[in-house]
């Protein structure tokens, strides 16, 4: 909010200026983010990375224990008829 009213007085390129950024209450606002934004990597970013990596590694076992569990799957079939 801050940079857009910077943007509607001073136009955009002093808004993405150096000094814009270098304001004091600037660089306050951007440290105090930094909980948030750790938060968010830790809660939501690494669950994803290691839930995808525990699924490629399990998608990538040899086709033959995948064939021996189908195999079996069918000789139950073949029982039953």
């Amino acid at each position: 909010m801050l940079q857009f009213l910077d943007v509607v007085n001073n136009g955009y390129w002093h808004a993405r200026g150096p000094e814009f950024s270098d304001q004091r209450a600037i660089v306050l606002l951007e440290w105090l983010r930094m909980p948030a934004d750790l938060l968010f990597i830790f809660a939501g970013v690494v669950p994803l990375v290691i839930a995808s990596l525990l699924t490629w590694r399990r998608a990538a076992k040899p086709a033959a224990a995948n064939s021996s569990s189908l195999m079996a799957a069918l000789s139950v079939v073949e029982w039953a008829a």
